[in-house]
């Protein structure tokens, strides 16, 4: 029993020391609303092909939909001393990379950020991959979407030594924080 345990132990350190994070770049915009309430940040690509982005709905849109002036000051008066609440969300992408080479995959030696990331479809930039709207003014995220339409959406991800390859969006999971 002890041996196993030990061994367990060891293929945890071993998984652990080769999977890595890289950054976004700072300029990485993305939404999963039209309305753009959902702010979504900290993305990163991890190696065991997934990307990962915090989520953040603030009541403050609550606010902002008061039906009339009355409602709308007394909304934000409400939360003048202690600042909006919001609801936090884990998102997890799961990607199929294509045309990572093993230079692409040795630059992350010497970076923990990509030079530049695009959210693509057709070969164009796009900022929203969603329209979830309808969550979103409830304060809530899908456990489980697809790009609008299930479209092929695909991250363009840029090293910083100029190598480029893609991770092609399967399906996007949301957590609860």
């Amino acid at each position: 029993m002890k041996l196993l345990s030990l061994f367990i132990t060891f293929a945890i350190l071993l998984y652990t020391s080769f999977a890595y994070d890289v950054y976004f770049d700072k300029d990485f915009k993305m939404f999963i609303d039209k309305e753009h309430r959902a702010e979504i940040s900290n993305c990163r690509y991890n190696s065991s092909k997934v990307v990962y982005c915090d989520a953040k709905i603030s009541y403050q849109w609550a606010c902002k939909d008061a039906k009339n002036n009355s409602d709308h000051s007394a909304c934000y008066r409400s939360f003048a001393f202690e600042g909006f609440p919001s609801e936090k969300f884990k998102l997890t992408f799961d990607i199929n990379l294509r045309k990572f080479t093993s230079k692409c995959r040795d630059s992350f030696k010497t970076t923990s950020h990509f030079k530049k990331v695009n959210l693509m479809y057709d070969n164009k930039n796009e900022d929203t991959i969603a329209d979830l709207s309808t969550y979103v003014k409830s304060f809530k995220i899908a456990e489980s979407f697809k790009p609008m339409n299930s479209k092929k959406y695909y991250f363009r991800f840029e090293t910083k030594n100029n190598c480029v390859f893609y991770g092609d969006i399967k399906i996007i999971s949301s957590t609860k924080l």
